[in-house]
């Protein structure tokens, strides 16, 4: 599932060269066929994340990290959903059962999990992504939250943000959080889009207006985000691409062609 691409281009034509494309299985060394993430970290290793543990792999083959329940060492699940590294070259997992850090030096998780609450409690049990940010503190999205967690003490805050009690779908790739040139936190969800004021610590919702809403985004279920270099967010929902303008504070819309 690795595929290689050079592009060339020319004032004449362009061209898209395929070198190499090698397709993975659990055959070949992949610990379970349903990809959900993929993280390249700093040392140039390729982490997978699967319904059935999380995987790396080095160009030639893979190792292979599972929950062992009598090791708590051990990851905290095999179902994972999204990875992230921080200034430190450890690996923070959103998995099925909370947040796991790796420590690539010990080879050890130290695992952060929901409990009947406290300091060091995620506010729920699963978390959909994980994000590092500038300042590198580890940001974990759940269901309704957007958790904080401080690596130094380990303590977690949680902050809540809009959540629809009757939109109950929720798809793994309906959350994610960019933190934008600006410092600015976004905050993808399945009930919109939300800016987090780290000062404040309150949410401004952006969602998709029924009447009159052209300038409002096209949908409220957000897949990704992406800054430019004129610093405007590219946001890409289930129905269709948005152009937001920092400076107008609105949208515009862009969807396929029929």
């Amino acid at each position: 599932m690795l595929l290689g691409v050079v592009i060339s281009t020319s004032n004449a034509q362009r061209k898209v060269n395929a070198i190499q494309a090698d397709f993975f299985t659990i055959d070949n060394g992949l610990s379970q066929s349903s990809v959900q993430c993929l993280y390249i970290d700093t040392k140039g290793f390729l982490w997978i994340g699967t319904q059935d543990g999380l995987n790396r792999y080095d160009g030639y083959n893979f190792k292979i990290y599972r929950n062992q329940p009598l090791n708590t060492n051990s990851i905290g699940s095999n179902v994972i959903y999204s990875i992230s590294e921080d200034a430190a070259g450890q690996l923070w997992v959103g998995t099925q059962e909370g947040l796991s850090c790796y420590n690539p030096k010990t080879c050890n998780f130290t695992n952060y999990k929901h409990t009947d609450g406290g300091d060091y409690s995620l506010a729920s049990p699963v978390v959909y992504y994980v994000y590092v940010d500038h300042q590198n503190t580890i940001w974990a999205k759940t269901l309704e939250t957007l958790d904080c967690l401080n690596p130094k003490n380990g303590k977690i805050a949680h902050y809540k943000h809009y959540n629809d009690p009757f939109n109950y779908s929720v798809g793994i790739n309906d959350f994610c959080v960019f933190e934008d040139s600006k410092n600015n936190l976004w905050v993808g969800t399945k009930d919109g889009l939300n800016l987090f004021d780290k000062a404040r610590k309150i949410f401004k919702h952006y969602y998709s207006k029924k009447e009159g809403g052209n300038n409002s985004i096209s949908n409220d279920r957000i897949k990704c985000i992406y800054e430019d270099h004129q610093h405007r967010l590219w946001i890409g929902s289930q129905q269709g691409l948005n152009l937001y303008d920092p400076n107008k504070d609105d949208f515009r819309r862009f969807y396929p062609v029929p």
